[in-house]
């Protein structure tokens, strides 16, 4: 059955009469009994759904990674097959952001050979090159692994069976016996290597339960941040889509992108050797907990810390591959006012891709250039804000745009605060700020207040000392709502 229907967008018609034909095709065979295991990215193969529940699925979040038509047509007798063959070019397409559209047919990436160190790959991209290498080499001649796939399936089975180390390295070299002429890894810690060249390593972080650095009890796991932004130069479409931002959108006044706000050309006024080269990063960070148990009944918050470049055009910056996960930070509580000490490692690389760069390699332009990168907002709900920018979104003062400028009333029936003089916000003379019975029975007259800067928000935290932890009493009242200095200046 024709497939290339799947790689069109969810919301053309060549995608939906392909689909219909391909529910079609599967539903009128009489053996399936109405029903199919739904394909879609939520579903996994896992739920049983009827026809029409299968196209709203399909059609709203697509086909799970990896899902393959049969190129045979479906007859009575056959069954929908799904590829489960070990894809190691596209897992390394994925890790490294290449598009689907890339030149199938070049195999070998044109390394530069120069000897302008500013024009040769540097360690990372080095690796890169050679991790696609091994993706496309057989382990031995005639065999169907490629080494990094026999690695990968090795290192899932340690995993799986929980070997120890002196175990897994016997099994190793017994195999190497068995085949000298296959390039198996001597060690355990080989094949770790290769896994972290990959980018899936990440570093462990003890700390204890109270959140602080005395007995440890929790398990921080961090996902270096500088080796992930690397790797979008890696490939030249995604290198040429990092400039996207400056060289290819269009500049008519409408807003399309984050980059037409005007807090990011408020940025680029002020950091102008900064807005001079395109492939400098702007990033937001986003951070909240959930319960990966998916059990309501059982109390755990576990909290993700995610980085999204907004260089990127905006039908690519929000897809799964360009999400960066930083930190996870471990349950089974929040970790509310002391998120602070596990933001430490982020914020020492935020800190060096802004003071001092990093020696990227271009692959667009197969150059080194200095990487700067900045922190330009977080996206997060009302709780998690008040936790990564240390002012309390609850009570009396709970709004930080009006800061201590808050007007609020307290209802005596429900225990609850109201806030008011929101009309202020108006332009002046709008109708609204005269209208008294629609309202609290007063006219508003009154101006918005003016955002904080950080240089006001550091002045007036001055001179107190925070201590993090749990079991910390002795703290010194802060003014007006803060908790404390906000976690994220850099």
């Amino acid at each position: 059955m024709d497939s290339t229907w799947m790689s069109k967008c969810r919301s053309t018609l060549e995608f939906e009469e392909g689909l219909d034909k391909f529910l079609e095709r599967i539903f009128s065979r009489k053996e399936i009994g109405g029903h199919i295991y739904c394909p879609c990215i939520n579903c996994g193969n896992l739920k049983g759904v009827d026809q029409v529940e299968a196209k709203s699925h399909l059609l709203c979040d697509g086909f799970f990674e990896g899902y393959k038509i049969s190129t045979v047509l479906l007859e009575p007798d056959d069954t929908l097959m799904w590829d489960a063959e070990d894809d190691m070019e596209g897992l390394a397409e994925c890790i490294f952001h290449m598009f689907e559209d890339e030149d199938e047919d070049d195999d070998d990436v044109d390394i530069p050979e120069t000897k302008n160190q500013s024009t040769v790959p540097n360690i990372n991209a080095e690796r890169f090159y050679k991790v696609l290498g091994d993706a496309k080499k057989e382990l031995y001649s005639g065999c169907k692994f490629s080494i990094l796939s026999f690695i990968i399936r090795l290192f899932h089975s340690k995993c799986v069976g929980k070997y120890n180390e002196k175990g897994f390295s016997m099994i190793l070299d017994t195999m190497r016996e068995a085949f000298p002429h296959a390039s198996i890894p001597k060690s355990l810690y080989k094949v770790r290597k290769l896994i972290r060249e990959l980018g899936l390593g990440y570093e462990k972080i003890d700390a204890c339960p109270n959140d602080s650095k005395k007995v440890e009890a929790k398990v921080l796991h961090y996902f270096s941040l500088i080796p992930q932004l690397q790797r979008l130069f890696m490939s030249p479409k995604t290198s040429e889509s990092m400039r996207w931002h400056q060289e290819s959108r269009s500049k008519d006044g409408l807003f399309r992108h984050p980059a037409d706000s005007p807090a990011w050309k408020t940025f680029d006024h002020q950091n102008r050797e900064f807005s001079k080269e395109p492939r400098n990063m702007r990033l937001g960070l986003a951070s909240d907990g959930f319960n990966p148990f998916g059990n309501m009944s059982v109390s755990h918050s576990t909290w993700p810390v995610v980085l999204i470049p907004y260089n990127l055009p905006p039908w690519l910056c929000m897809k799964k591959p360009f999400l960066f996960l930083t930190v996870r930070i471990p349950g089974p509580s929040s970790p509310g006012n002391n998120i602070d000490i596990y933001m430490h490692p982020l914020i020492d690389e935020l800190k060096e891709l802004w003071d001092t760069r990093v020696n990227t390699y271009d692959a667009s332009t197969k150059s080194n250039f200095p990487l700067r990168a900045c922190l330009i907002w977080t996206i997060s709900d009302f709780p998690a804000y008040a936790n990564l920018s240390g002012w309390s979104t609850k009570g009396k003062l709970a709004c930080p745009s009006c800061h201590k400028e808050t007007k609020s009333i307290r209802l005596s029936n429900s225990h609850k605060e109201i806030f008011m003089a929101h009309r202020r916000w108006l332009e002046m003379l709008h109708a609204f700020c005269f209208l008294k019975d629609a309202f609290d029975g007063t006219k508003e007259h009154e101006r918005p207040p003016c955002c904080l800067t950080g240089e006001q928000v550091l002045a007036e935290l001055k001179g107190f000392n925070i201590k993090f932890g749990k079991l910390v009493k002795d703290n010194p009242s802060l003014p007006y709502k803060w908790k404390k200095r906000m976690s994220l200046k850099l």
